[in-house]
């Protein structure tokens, strides 16, 4: 979908469909980083306080974020210049770019902003603005939601809108499907969320279970991962060590919930959620089902959940 208004783009962390390309030069043309007088630096190599040099003509007092007159490529202080009669003598001898910023320092024309495939940060809309560009292409899937617990189904739009998609309107062809389970008989080695499954076809359809439990592992385990495939990004993930032992079953994998304390992941639970442990969590993890755990100490590497993305 195309984005014409920037104030949307950071805080849905949408991902970019398409190279963001500078229009132009940027700045297009040299301009003071300091008031003073601008200068074309050629004109006054060898000057210094014992050998001024005059200048070829009156120099033009420029401020902060004025443009240079064409030519110029410097800016000398005040008292580095003085008058005697009609002539201006310089007492410095400036490099190139002194106290300016010269044409296409900050971006070349059709210089790539940022990549295709990449999140937009409010940083890189800064970027997006300042350079001129008018609007960007991104990566917005759709997804139809549909969960009995209004709860559950409130906090997975909110999931949902905040790694970059959309929720499907009547009117909308979805790209992925999350719906309630109809039936709940385990059928994948997820602890919780046994009942959860996904299907492959033309929309992907992902499963739920009821409990809230079983929602959370089927969002990490099955829905995010498939928006992740369906975006062309791969997760976004942070390392840290285990603040204490983690122990996982055998034959399952498990997701594990951690929140992040001076540094440290510190696990809140393991193969069941609690409401307790979900409120404070900062990350998950999937532990995979050949895992006995984790000692203390060791790097592991977590999804950050969509509400702690500001903040690491």
């Amino acid at each position: 979908s195309l984005i014409a208004f920037f104030a949307a783009l950071a805080s849905a962390g949408l991902v970019l469909a398409a190279d963001i390309m500078s229009p132009g030069l940027h700045p297009p043309a040299a301009i003071a980083l300091r008031s003073g007088f601008a200068v074309a630096s050629l004109d006054l190599v060898g000057a210094s306080p014992h050998s001024p040099v005059p200048m070829l003509a009156e120099p033009v007092r420029v401020r902060v974020g004025d443009a240079l007159p064409e030519g110029c490529d410097a800016v000398l202080d005040a008292a580095a210049m003085t008058r005697q009669g009609a002539m201006w003598l310089a007492f410095e001898a400036p490099p190139p770019g002194t106290h300016a910023r010269l044409a296409g320092h900050d971006l070349g024309a059709r210089a790539v902003i940022l990549p295709a495939g990449v999140r937009v940060t409010r940083e890189a809309i800064l970027a997006f603005r300042v350079a001129g560009a008018a609007a960007v292409m991104v990566r917005r899937p759709v997804v139809a939601l549909d969960h009995p617990d209004a709860a559950i189904r409130d906090w997975l739009a909110g999931c949902l809108a905040d790694h970059g998609a959309a929720i499907a309107q009547p009117h909308e062809a979805p790209d992925l499907v999350l719906r309630a389970a109809v039936d709940e008989t385990p059928r994948i080695a997820l602890r919780p969320g046994e009942g959860a499954w996904i299907a492959a076809g033309a929309p992907p359809v992902v499963d739920l279970p009821g409990r809230f439990d079983g929602a959370v592992a089927a969002l990490f385990a099955l829905a995010l991962p498939a928006l992740d495939r369906l975006m062309g990004i791969e997760a976004r993930m942070i390392a840290r060590p285990l603040a204490r032992k983690v122990s996982s079953l055998i034959g399952s994998t498990e997701l594990a919930l951690f929140a992040i304390v001076e540094g440290r992941f510190e696990p809140l639970c393991v193969g069941e959620v609690t409401l307790a442990a979900l409120a404070r969590a900062d990350a998950a993890a999937l532990l995979p089902p050949g895992s006995e755990g984790f000692a203390a100490g060791a790097s592991l590497s977590a999804r950050l959940l969509p509400g702690s993305m500001e903040r690491f």
